[in-house]
């Protein structure tokens, strides 16, 4: 089956298109995780079975059809370890949603905040936003770190935004605007030439996502 490759990060962390073959091995990864996951997440403790991922899978296709978002499957070095995706809040104000949850056993290895920033371009360049937005949990200050390592500015606490196992959670609202994530990139360019100054060059990953196809 021809997988897309949405965005590439280099050293093997990719996020590729989802697809129905895909089932059993998310399902295993959220079942196997239920504790560690469903404590941010509300949609963990509504997925009891196989049919409940392929149902997620069905509509995940259909709001990419509708041009209302897109999920992706991440992957490093061919191991399937979580989940990215962008969800269109206003076609007309060019606003948009972006989220992420990762296998605990996959955590501490920079997975999520290398795969991000380029999944941010792709946001940006490929669906023509000009704001993003992203809500972590406040409890959550891995998550949280992420968002603000990668540029996303802090607006404001939303108190008891998010029902997640009986227990209405605060969750902190980041944004992160074109022209911002624009200047942040150069920034970091900037950074990464004045460190590799004096060194042999060697191919690094330009931030701009892949649009290959690949035979998976």
């Amino acid at each position: 089956m021809a997988v897309r490759v949405l965005c590439d990060a280099g050293e093997g962390l990719e996020l590729r298109t989802l697809h129905r073959g895909l089932a059993a091995r998310i399902f295993q990864v959220v079942d196997a995780e239920r504790e560690h996951l469903g404590r941010w997440l509300p949609w963990v403790q509504h997925t009891q079975g196989l049919p409940d991922t392929v149902k997620f899978l069905q509509n995940a296709r259909d709001v990419f059809l509708h041009g209302d978002g897109i999920h992706g499957a991440v992957w490093d070095r061919d191991e399937f370890v979580g989940m990215m995706a962008l969800r269109v809040v206003s076609k007309a104000d060019k606003v948009g949603n972006v989220g992420y949850w990762l296998s605990h056993r996959a955590q501490g290895r920079g997975i999520i905040t290398r795969l991000m920033r380029v999944f941010l371009t792709y946001c940006f360049e490929e669906w023509k936003l000009h704001r993003l937005e992203l809500r972590c949990a406040a409890s959550n200050e891995r998550s949280c770190r992420v968002a603000e390592r990668i540029g996303f500015q802090y607006e404001g606490l939303l108190r008891g935004a998010n029902l997640v196992q009986g227990q209405h959670l605060d969750m902190r609202l980041y944004s992160l605007l074109a022209p911002e994530w624009q200047a942040f990139r150069a920034g970091q360019a900037i950074h990464a030439g004045q460190a590799d100054a004096g060194r042999s060059p060697s191919r690094s990953a330009s931030g701009v996502p892949s649009l290959k196809s690949a035979s998976r």
